[in-house]
């Protein structure tokens, strides 16, 4: 929330979020909260893509598919993005966001890399771009993520694809090694 925050996504707001495991699915919601007025969910699987629409993305887009900048395209009707978070920590993807901004357009990378050095393309970006590398400052805005939660507009559980009883440990990580799930939770008791 802070990290969006600062970003400065709010209102009016054409957002391309790069990923689609939990931290892009947070995105979603948060920049719909936010009153962004397009989101536009990238990924590769199905499943999560189906998750970020019942998050509230406006676009679910399949990139391998669709690929990636003509989908952004169709989606903004060429006008481009003013923000784009790469949420994956893939330098490669760092790279292709310059080609989803609108001029004066954001890109900014949450997800933290293998690699702490990019070499980036500047060709590609339109006029006037910025690149943001935020610390997320979450103690400033626990009290208004947990009015959303109390309030119903956001639910931790929403990221979850299980939760078992802690006897089902084997499962879960089963179910884990295998892709089934992203995120499974583990009850007690």
């Amino acid at each position: 929330l802070s990290w969006a925050q600062d970003f400065g996504i709010g209102p009016g707001a054409r957002v391309a979020i790069l990923g689609t495991g939990g931290v892009g699915l947070c995105f979603v919601r948060v920049c719909k909260l936010l009153g962004a007025e397009l989101v536009i969910a990238c990924g590769r699987r199905e499943a999560a893509l189906a998750r970020a629409r019942q998050m509230g993305a406006d676009v679910a887009l399949n990139a391998p598919e669709v690929g990636l900048r003509s989908g952004i395209r169709q989606a903004t009707a060429g006008l481009g993005c003013t923000h784009v978070v790469e949420a994956v920590g893939d330098n490669e993807l760092l790279q292709e966001c310059l080609a989803l901004l609108c001029p004066g357009g954001r890109v900014g990378q949450y997800g933290v890399p293998a690699e702490r050095r990019a070499s980036l393309d500047w060709s590609l970006a339109p006029h006037a771009f910025s690149l943001h590398f935020i610390s997320p400052q979450e103690h400033r805005v626990h009290r208004q993520a947990l009015e959303w939660v109390r309030l119903g507009f956001f639910s931790p559980r929403s990221l979850l694809d299980a939760v078992l009883p802690m006897s089902a440990v084997r499962e879960a990580f089963a179910l884990l090694e295998s892709k089934q799930a992203i995120r499974v939770a583990l009850s007690i008791g």
